[in-house]
């Protein structure tokens, strides 16, 4: 992704020690954010099989990630297409 790229989109930034939190973390951040009609029934539902697949919401065409270090952290960069 190019600076350019970067200055343009409405980038997310998540920090955090290692990166199956900060995915975690993410999807559902980003999922009550652009879906939040979506996400209250979910939250709701009491349905035990009902998951939400956290590293498929975020490999999406919908998104894209890129995952960096930052001296001893985790950075995750999640940008909507």
């Amino acid at each position: 992704m190019s600076r350019d790229a970067v200055e343009d989109q409405r980038l997310h930034i998540f920090f955090g020690s290692n990166f199956l939190d900060l995915r975690r973390e993410a999807a559902y951040e980003l999922f009550e954010l652009y879906y939040p009609d979506e996400y209250a029934v979910w939250e709701k539902n009491l349905c035990d099989g009902l998951i939400f697949d956290t590293d498929r919401f975020l490999d999406s065409p919908c998104f894209f990630t890129e995952e960096t270090h930052l001296g001893d952290g985790a950075v995750l960069l999640v940008a909507p297409q």
